[in-house]
């Protein structure tokens, strides 16, 4: 193989990595609404909150727009449902436009950002409600797996 063949055999396993890791990222905002939805449905239990907070980073940070503030993972989904009127009878966490930029200078680091509506109907459905906003991500690598160190939701139009 020539230096010119390795060079470019180089530049292309990095954009490959760039682009698996983006995926994973990307994954990893996707498995965070449907492991939210799951949470907020009649079936659910402590496993599947458990399953939702393992996505975060223990001392992760939620600044969610219109419940407050969080600190760390555990007991996250508990905060939320309680905020959110309980379980209750389903969500559903619509998320689009999904960008994610990796941090050159830190292998270990990426953000990202989305635009999200969410509908929730609370056990009674005469309380369902929507909102709609902006999520930006921090994402962290811990123990060797992609997690999110902090998430907030801005509500339109304070983008």
């Amino acid at each position: 193989m020539s230096t010119s063949q390795a060079t470019d055999l180089h530049a292309l396993q990095q954009r490959f990595d760039v682009l698996a890791t983006e995926r994973e990222l990307y994954n990893l905002v996707q498995d965070y609404a449907g492991y939210h939805d799951l949470c907020f449905g009649k079936g659910a239990g402590p496993d599947d909150d458990a399953k939702w907070e393992s996505l975060l980073t223990p001392d992760a940070v939620s600044d969610l727009h219109p419940l407050g503030i969080h600190h760390g993972r555990d007991g996250k989904m508990a905060w939320a449902q309680k905020s959110m009127g309980g379980r209750g009878q389903g969500c559903q966490l619509m998320i689009s436009n999904v960008r994610i930029t990796l941090d050159t200078t830190d292998p270990t680091s990426a953000i990202g950002r989305a635009y999200v509506l969410l509908e929730v109907v609370p056990e009674d459905a005469s309380k369902t409600f929507t909102t709609k906003g902006r999520y930006i991500w921090k994402f962290h690598k811990f123990d060797g797996v992609w997690k999110v160190a902090s998430v907030k939701l801005s509500p339109f139009p304070e983008l």
